[in-house]
């Protein structure tokens, strides 16, 4: 399934012995998608469960795993 806006999103974890796993605390919705020409694309990610609750806030595709 393509990562869009309305998919459900968990944050992936970066770098280190568990990179590629997901935040399993954290669990978000897309609200808004930024593509630009030659640049990574960004979502805006509403999240409803985790340290961020109630934010909205920018992450780059690669910061993003989609929720299973």
């Amino acid at each position: 399934m393509i990562m869009g806006i309305g998919s459900l999103v968990q944050q992936a974890i970066r770098g280190g012995l568990h990179s590629g796993q997901v935040v399993s605390s954290t669990l978000g919705l897309i609200v808004n998608e930024l593509k630009e020409p030659g640049a990574l694309p960004q979502f805006k990610v509403d999240w409803f469960k985790g340290p961020d609750r109630g934010k909205k806030l920018w992450y780059y595709k690669h910061d993003l795993k989609e929720a299973e």
